[in-house]
């Protein structure tokens, strides 16, 4: 009985298929299936879509960076225009099931390391903000829009 889980949220529709083929497995039941490979290739579908999210996510985060590095830069509107398209894009595809699993410290982390070496024009950025100034929620949520989140990356 179809219930739209899929449809819905597809990483948890993985995580509950792959929890019923575990009970099947469990069960012994005389069917020539390979259950440790179908089981993980559910879970790998909702772990493809989970990190889809992120990337998208670094990716507005490595933009808004630069944009406070380099702020004069003649790429600055590139990089706002292309960070509103990744927010838009991070926005449609998360599902609710992956607010636990997204650690959006972490990935402020990863992109702030990776602005702070980098050069342009032969510059280091100006001083980055060390931690992730919102939430995940904040982010994900459509009342908040791109300059909203920018200011918040902006050095005082």
């Amino acid at each position: 009985m179809p219930d739209g889980l899929y449809d819905r949220d597809i990483v948890r529709w993985s995580e509950e298929q792959a929890e019923i083929l575990r009970r099947l497995a469990a069960e012994r039941l005389n069917i020539a299936a390979d259950w440790d490979n179908l089981i993980e290739e559910l879970l790998a579908i909702g772990r493809s879509e989970q990190r889809a999210v992120e990337s998208l996510l670094y990716r507005l985060l490595e933009h808004m960076l630069k944009m406070t590095g380099w702020p004069e830069d003649d790429a600055w509107e590139h990089w706002r225009n292309e960070g509103i398209t990744f927010l838009a894009q991070a926005r449609r595809a998360y599902l609710p099931s992956m607010r636990q699993r997204i650690d959006l410290p972490d990935i402020w982390t990863d992109a702030h390391r990776g602005v702070s070496m980098m050069t342009m024009h032969g510059s280091l950025p100006r001083p980055l903000r060390e931690t992730c100034p919102f939430e995940l929620d904040e982010v994900m949520v459509f009342t908040t829009n791109y300059d909203q989140l920018l200011e918040r990356v902006l050095l005082p």
